[in-house]
């Protein structure tokens, strides 16, 4: 019960705006998220988890009484792929765009919804990001009709942190071992700055802000 009350949370932001832009036509969401390839199991959660809350809330009523439709499409992994299907969900009604699987897809998804939305007043679109957790996207890159309903770097790192201090774990040395892009540098960046906040341990690497392997394995 606690997981469904938390994924319909999630979709209610973008169903706010969707149920003033459709009468009585069902509220089409479009999940645009990567379903073939090497990192496609994270993608597949998502999509258990979206089919999952739409089915529920379809199951109670829909969404004051209009249905909610889900459309799927696979961006098979990338950023350019992501860009033709969004095109393809525009073009196929939907009203709201959920992502989650990478935060370079998120970035793209969320550009391209904010192009299209100063286009096309009156048809806005909602991104709503599920796990795309660069602080960009909520930063920089953040517009108005995205709305994230993940964690990033800093609040995961500050739990760890906290839950560790509380029972005595912190030692004197951290190792860091982080991705060699934008959530592994925030990751190591924010580990950095909660343990010599927290304690007198030291973060390795000390001075680096990314890992770099000592072997690459082809």
């Amino acid at each position: 019960m606690k997981s469904h009350s938390v994924l319909k949370m999630a979709l209610l932001p973008g169903l706010l705006f969707a149920s003033a832009l459709a009468a009585a036509a069902p509220v089409k969401i479009a999940l645009v998220e990567t379903l073939s390839g090497p990192q496609a199991s994270t993608g597949l959660s998502y999509r258990s988890a979206v089919r999952y809350a739409v089915d529920r809330i379809n199951a109670e009523g829909g969404w004051h009484g209009q249905p909610l439709e889900l459309l799927e499409y696979d961006n098979q992994g990338g950023p350019a792929g992501a860009a033709d299907k969004l095109k393809a969900a525009i073009s196929d009604g939907a009203k709201i765009v959920v992502q989650g699987a990478s935060s370079a897809i998120g970035g793209q998804i969320t550009e391209d919804v904010r192009k299209w939305n100063l286009r096309n007043r009156g048809r806005e679109l909602i991104y709503l990001n599920v796990g795309a957790e660069a602080q960009s996207l909520t930063g920089d890159k953040c517009q108005f009709y995205h709305f994230r309903v993940a964690g990033n770097a800093p609040m995961r790192v500050g739990a760890l942190v906290a839950g560790m201090k509380q029972d005595g774990a912190l030692g004197a040395r951290v190792y860091a071992i982080d991705q060699n892009y934008s959530w592994g540098q925030a990751a190591l960046r924010w580990s950095r700055n909660r343990w010599t906040a927290s304690a007198s341990s030291r973060i390795f690497p000390p001075t680096s802000t990314r890992s770099r392997p000592r072997r690459r394995i082809r």
